[in-house]
Parts: C-alpha cells; sequence; structure tokens
C-alpha cells in the first residue's frame, strides 16, 4: 500500500536536498568544460586518424578497380 502521509519538501528542505543528493549525482554524469574540451580534441583526433586511414584504403581499391577494368 503507498503511503500517503507524505507532505511536500519545504524550500530550504528542497535546497538541502539538492546540494547533497541531486547535483553530486549530476557532476558524475556529466562533464565540465575543460572536460568536454579534453574529450573533444581526443575525439577529433581519433576522427582524423580514422578517416585519413579510411582515404588510403580507397585510394588502394580505386587502384585496384582501375587495374581490373
Amino acid at each position: 500500500m503507498e503511503n500517503t502521509n507524505q507532505t511536500p519538501l519545504t524550500l530550504n528542505e528542497l535546497v538541502q536536498y539538492n546540494q547533497e543528493a541531486l547535483f553530486p549525482a549530476l557532476e558524475e554524469r556529466f562533464l565540465a568544460k575543460a572536460e568536454f574540451r579534453v574529450f573533444k580534441k581526443e575525439f577529433n583526433d581519433f576522427k582524423n586518424e580514422s578517416l585519413t586511414n579510411q582515404d588510403a584504403v580507397l585510394k588502394k581499391l580505386d587502384i585496384l578497380l582501375l587495374k581490373i577494368f
């Protein structure tokens, strides 16, 4: 059975809950601006390396296709 004796939080209780529970939980799940910059740089480096490798493979395939046809 559901507990119907719950009362709404006061503003002070809500502020306390946010500081003790909500904000620390959010910090674990979201990146700070500085962390995002590092992640973005690492991702761009990975993307550039991947695309460079893909370009090399496509060039080799083009050469093979030209020799076949």
